[in-house]
């Protein structure tokens, strides 16, 4: 019931060996569409099948083709076994939507049981669409409440809401989204868990995300119900509670310490080597190291 895929790496480059293996395993069982959607100079480019375009992405020249042309940090691309809306190129995922200057890419695997909201945004018929734009609002109105807090926690709450709005038990959620910067991966679909990969490249780290092993390497399950953040091949450490206040004070206390350096330079590198000493930070990189996860609940 369609799948996913997606890669964030440090430096643009094109996924040409994981994603055509990736559709010629898992396209024939998906053959209601496909779309890779990329960033070039920050905005997004959607790719679907045209009129005449084979819907199956193995058999795409179409698919073939974007995937050489698809150079960038963040790709996402999605296979397409149709459980609401028509077969048609408008309900072919990903979906993008630009919001408060960012162009948004979103891919979804799973489907909503019950009355499905519609939103006036959406131009297809897929209940994923709908829910993409359902959560953009939800991230626009915690933002608008509280951006101190930042868009992580504001998606976090987002998605939330949307499990609680239609009940976690009749909603199959796995979805990847991307605003050009991070790259966001989320699993709440029984059975059908999301999996990472990490890989080491010439100019740094590359992440390979998808619903499915592409490879007979040692993939992780991101575990259900957590909120991944991936920045440009690295996943991120997101302080919470506890860890947050205290990221907060010792953040205050090399404030005071630089403010303090101005009138007294010589204190400058006593300042560095407390922050590089301190708790937070190795706390932080040993998170970071372990792929530091949040629960929704």
């Amino acid at each position: 019931m369609c799948d996913l895929f997606g890669l964030s790496c440090n430096e643009e480059d094109r996924a040409t060996m994981s994603l055509p293996r990736f559709a010629e395993l898992f396209s024939r069982q998906n053959p209601q569409g496909w779309g890779i959607a990329y960033y070039d100079d920050n905005k997004a480019v959607v790719v679907r099948p045209q009129a005449g375009e084979p819907y199956i992405a193995a058999d795409s020249p179409l698919f073939s083709d974007t995937i050489k042309k698809a150079r960038s940090t963040n790709i996402i691309s999605h296979v397409r076994h149709a459980t609401h809306g028509y077969k048609c190129e408008l309900n072919c995922h990903p979906f993008t939507h630009h919001r408060n200057g960012r162009d948004w890419i979103f891919a979804h695997n799973g489907y909503v049981m019950g009355n499905l909201k519609k939103h006036p945004a959406a131009e297809g018929d897929t209940d994923s669409e709908n829910i993409f734009h359902q959560i953009m609002d939800y991230v626009d109105e915690y933002m608008e409440g509280d951006a101190m807090h930042g868009l992580y926690p504001a998606l976090k709450k987002a998605v939330k809401r949307i499990l609680d709005d239609y009940g976690k038990d009749n909603i199959n959620l796995n979805f990847l989204m991307s605003d050009g910067n991070m790259h966001y991966a989320f699993s709440h679909y029984d059975g059908k868990p999301m999996y990472m990969l990490g890989r080491t490249k010439g100019y740094g780290g590359a992440v390979l995300l998808s619903t499915q092993k592409v490879t007979d390497e040692n993939w992780q399950n991101i575990g259900t119900d957590r909120l991944l953040a991936i920045n440009r091949g690295e996943v991120q450490f997101i302080p919470t509670g506890s860890e947050l206040r205290k990221f907060t004070s010792c953040i205050f206390d090399i404030y005071l310490d630089i403010v303090f350096c101005q009138f007294h330079p010589g204190f400058y590198t006593l300042t560095i080597f407390r922050f590089y000493q301190s708790d937070i930070f190795h706390q932080s990189l040993a998170n970071n190291e372990s792929f530091y996860l949040q629960n929704l609940y």
